[in-house]
């Protein structure tokens, strides 16, 4: 970021106007980073210096992992990133038992989840992610934080009939369905927000049924209850309940 703002003149770029993208842990570090340059709080944690505050004016993250201590807890692998990445003790997770990790180092894995150091000065963000995601309700928790703060933020949940959208699926440009989800992403970078939505009247009655949709609104509260989250959506019409299982 630091060479960006040094060279944007040469590559005649608007330092005023940066926007951000990133996949699975790409996400989860764009997502901190955004945090910390909007959170001098939370940035006064690190040991490293940002070069501007409130860097990005919007952010898209893809499919991240947002609870790192979660999954930590049920990943050695995770856990083993975790650990190389703040310069802890490289013990075997194996040998690590719960009562160890909470009192040495779950503090300091928290400071992965950026989702609880959130402010309203937190970029435009659209959450990304699929119905077959394995970390999908980490895209739903991170909503309900950014909602919290009044963060302008959209969730962008991508199901399909014909494919199986796993982790990342947006980067399989084979897809139709990748390539309607980047087009979205650049319709909300774009400040454009046209879609085809299906219509009120059209989901109260029955010719829809076992068919996909688009419905547009705003996320008014998730209702996060481990194997299954319930989504509610606000339009002017009326309230509307949609499910995701994990």
């Amino acid at each position: 970021m630091t060479w960006i703002l040094e060279h944007a003149k040469e590559y005649d770029m608007d330092p005023s106007h940066i926007y951000g993208t990133g996949d699975s842990a790409g996400a989860q570090i764009l997502g901190q980073y955004a945090a910390i340059s909007s959170n001098e709080k939370y940035a006064g944690q690190f040991t490293f210096q940002i070069p501007k505050k409130n860097v990005f004016e919007a952010i898209v993250l893809n499919c991240g992992v947002y609870q790192v201590n979660y999954e930590c807890r049920r990943s050695d692998l995770v856990r083993m990133i975790a650990f190389e990445y703040l310069n802890l003790e490289n013990k075997n997770p194996e040998q690590i038992t719960e009562e160890e990790y909470h009192s040495l180092y779950e503090q300091k894995i928290d400071l992965f989840e950026f989702g609880k150091y959130v402010t309203s000065q937190f970029p435009d963000t659209l959450l990304v992610t699929s119905e077959t995601d394995f970390v999908k309700m980490h895209s739903l928790e991170l909503m309900r934080c950014l909602m919290e703060q009044n963060v302008n933020a959209r969730l962008y949940m991508c199901v399909s009939k014909e494919h199986e959208l796993n982790h990342v699926f947006n980067i399989n440009l084979k897809l139709q369905e990748a390539e309607r989800c980047n087009n979205e992403e650049m319709e909300f970078l774009n400040g454009i927000y046209k879609k085809e939505v299906t219509e009120w009247d059209e989901l109260l009655g029955t010719s829809l049924l076992n068919q996909e949709v688009i419905l547009e609104g705003a996320v008014h509260s998730i209702r996060n209850m481990g194997d299954v989250a319930f989504v509610i959506l606000r339009r002017r019409e009326g309230f509307f309940q949609t499910v995701v299982e994990n």
